[in-house]
């Protein structure tokens, strides 16, 4: 047996790689308090890619390359999807034109996109329009779904900022029970609280109310209760707190939404931009075995749909695993859809 491939940390090489690995964080460690903290995790990033890339650049083996991640990340205490996430970056990107422009968790997102070309357009477009993380998830989502369904040219993929409210929201949870109210199409002085899902209730005629505002609304003894009118973005609209029934097998989950006004709906909804991963044959497995250890049936969830051009349903969902109320998990919920497509960038040792 070839010590060399399957012993890596026998030999003085890949030593050296590990003691370059921990100055490189030791370094950027002491220079993260500083204001361009963001640059220098970039730069840390770039620089682990380069000491990986060099090291088993002349090893053909891919036994190699995914024994030598496993034990590359127990030795320098970095999780191994941190490494392979690396080695990709240094690959794709030259660390000048990266940094001062977007986040880690940025360029994280974007290596996930096949599409050198749409991924330049969409990576301009977050640096442009100053998009959060989660927005650029949504995004991405976003392009995937119109991609699959072949029903857009490529220059409608990427929504911008002055795009109708047709197309999916941004990623931004908002607020639970926060409505928009919307005028009767066949009179005038009639209200309607849109719920979602098709689902709307009638503005009682005493409350006074206009078409568009948005409004946090509750159901007491009986009665419709606005609670004043909130100067809210419609991007903060369709937040629902939710229990999971079941996870389906296809990575979709069987959910009960509470809707507010004691309206239950059971639903089945699919976590955007999961979906190519969730059915890919090798890493899908990886995925619903995470999914099953984050998510559990009777587990309370919230989640911000996003809607798109209806065959189904998608949402980005978000978990706590202390969560006892709804509001917990808007304070401090861990995005599970983010979590997944993060894991992803594991094939690059394949």
């Amino acid at each position: 047996m070839n010590s060399s491939v399957n012993s890596p940390v026998r030999s003085n090489d890949y030593l050296m790689v590990v003691a370059q690995i921990q100055e490189i964080v030791k370094k950027s460690n002491s220079r993260s308090a500083s204001k361009n903290g963001e640059d220098h995790l970039i730069e840390m990033y770039w620089q682990i890619g380069r000491c990986i890339y060099q090291h088993v650049l002349d090893r053909k083996k891919t036994s190699y390359g995914k024994y030598f991640s496993i034990k590359l990340a127990k030795d320098v205490k970095l999780a191994r999807p941190e490494l392979i996430r690396a080695l990709q970056f240094f690959r794709e990107y030259h660390v000048k034109d990266a940094k001062s422009k977007l986040t880690w968790t940025h360029y994280k997102i974007l290596l996930t996109i096949k599409d050198l070309t749409l991924r330049k357009e969409l990576e301009q477009q977050a640096i442009t329009e100053h998009w959060t993380s989660r927005q650029l998830i949504a995004k991405t989502a976003n392009y995937k779904n119109s991609l699959k369904q072949n029903k857009v040219q490529k220059k409608e993929l990427i929504p911008t900022s002055s795009d109708n409210n047709n197309n999916p929201a941004e990623l931004k949870l908002g607020w639970l029970y926060t409505y928009q109210i919307l005028r009767d199409r066949h009179s005038s002085s009639k209200f309607w609280i849109d719920l979602g899902f098709d689902m709307r209730l009638r503005v009682p005629e005493n409350i006074s109310v206009q078409d568009g505002d948005i409004t946090s609304a509750s159901w007491d003894n009986g009665k419709i209760q606005l609670q004043g009118m909130l100067g809210l973005e419609k991007e903060l609209l369709y937040t629902y707190g939710a229990t999971i029934e079941k996870i389906l097998d296809t990575g979709a989950l069987a959910i009960e939404i509470d809707c507010g006004f004691g309206i239950l709906l059971r639903k089945k909804i699919f976590l955007a931009g999961t979906m190519p991963i969730l059915s890919d044959p090798k890493k899908g497995s990886r995925a619903m075995n995470f999914l099953n250890r984050k998510l559990s049936t009777g587990q309370k969830i919230v989640l911000k749909m996003l809607w798109g051009d209806g065959t189904q349903p998608e949402a980005i969902v978000f978990y706590h695993p202390d969560a006892k109320k709804y509001t917990d998990i808007v304070k401090e919920g861990l995005c599970i859809n983010e979590a997944i497509i993060d894991r992803s960038a594991r094939k690059i040792f394949v």
